[in-house]
């Protein structure tokens, strides 16, 4: 006979000089207790049934579609990868679909790929973004993600990267900024399906990328789980109605004199201010990257100001604040006497080249210089400004 008592908390057990307990809400509680009222009860047949659930966890595991892991495996309700515990939460979320007879292929291969990606963070969190903006995942183990890009399917920024369907999409890891507390930064953008209407417009298109868990490098802080950016992505397909399920919210905006604005302010004190406006986003986030490296301004923003959604906030740690000394000179130190001249580049390869389409010299002030600059990016992918001992003073537009 096993000895035991049974209190109004629960069940206690002595299993070869061992306690077991068992709460009266367990899910074996009355089961156990009918089988100590038979009186022939052995422990072993009490233990058998206090692990019937772990037991169906890790038959489960190995019984999904075929699938039966190497790496990945079910032992005391805990995932392992080589024997090794995963205190991640999608090692727990797969415990419990588990438990709950979930088909679970795609999120073993999802761990499995995911754990080949060299960023932590981007192990720790990557599941909990796709959860909060339901992005699906493959069979493989990868997930959908989506991305706005212009009429011809190249990207927003730079006009050079085709997205047409079936392309794969891809740039060395070392040169995606990884930080991420640099929410505008190098990389390939992805996002998900809610937050489209704060960056896409509506002369473009939105597709629907595939990509792999360990190609994620960086997943920024402020945009609550929506936004990320990767080394490489494939392109499967397009929401082709997209625009016109939304109405025409993002018709107006796209054709609103000035609908995105790029603001900007000295210190966390003050207001932004307006530095510039866009009638397209591709200006816009094109000047916005400019201005957010100018170590003239504080702080940066770029708001759609349609919707008055802040679309991204930067925050420029090489700021100096100056001031003008009133002797001639701006708050630079600008000398005068030295004058300007703009050259522009309809793409990268004729920026590499050295070969500009079009130039104005002789302009006086480093300013009007700059400001020229800035109006030229409507129509050109680069422009540089130049002072008049042939150095680069400036140079607007994406040219990695």
């Amino acid at each position: 006979m096993v000895p035991y008592i049974i209190t109004v908390s629960g069940l206690t057990f002595i299993i070869e000089g061992k306690p077991i307990s068992v709460a009266s809400d367990h899910g074996k509680f009355d089961k156990l207790v009918n089988m100590l009222k038979e009186g022939e009860t052995t422990g072993e047949q009490l233990m058998d049934v206090l692990e019937e659930d772990k037991r169906k966890v890790e038959e489960a595991i190995r019984s999904a579609d075929g699938k039966l892991s190497e790496a990945l495996e079910i032992t005391d309700g805990v995932l392992r990868y080589h024997g090794e515990a995963l205190h991640l939460y999608v090692a727990n979320k797969l415990v419990d679909m588990v438990r709950q007879g979930f088909k679970v292929t795609p999120v073993v291969n999802f761990i499995e790929r995911l754990l080949n990606n060299p960023s932590k963070r981007a192990v720790d969190h990557l599941y909990s973004f796709l959860e909060h903006g339901k992005n699906p995942l493959t069979e493989e183990g990868k997930f959908i993600a989506f991305k706005a890009v212009r009429a011809d399917f190249k990207d927003i920024y730079t006009g050079t990267l085709d997205n047409s369907i079936g392309k794969e999409v891809q740039m060395p890891r070392w040169k995606v900024n990884e930080d991420p507390n640099q929410t505008c930064s190098s990389g390939l953008h992805a996002c998900s399906f809610d937050y489209l209407p704060s960056f896409s417009h509506a002369n473009g298109h939105i597709i629907l990328v595939e990509i792999d868990p360990a190609d994620v490098v960086a997943i920024p802080t402020d945009y609550n789980n929506t936004k990320m950016r990767v080394c490489k992505y494939k392109v499967i397909g397009e929401y082709a109605d997209y625009y016109q399920n939304l109405g025409n919210t993002l018709s107006d905006t796209m054709h609103t004199s000035g609908a995105f604005s790029v603001e900007v302010r000295d210190s966390d004190d003050e207001a932004y201010r307006v530095e510039d406006s866009f009638d397209n986003i591709a200006s816009a986030a094109r000047y916005y990257v400019e201005v957010s490296e100018d170590a003239d301004f504080y702080q940066v923003r770029l708001i759609n100001t349609t919707t008055g959604i802040v679309l991204d906030e930067n925050t420029n740690d090489m700021y100096q604040a100056s001031s003008n000394d009133g002797n001639g000179e701006d708050e630079g130190g600008e000398d005068n006497s030295v004058t300007y001249r703009i050259r522009a580049y309809d793409d990268l390869a004729q920026y590499k080249d050295k070969n500009f389409v079009f130039g104005e010299a002789d302009i006086e002030s480093r300013e009007a210089a700059l400001e020229t600059a800035r109006n030229w990016m409507d129509d050109y992918a680069i422009v540089q400004v130049l002072n008049s001992d042939d150095e680069v003073e400036k140079t607007f537009g994406y040219t990695e």
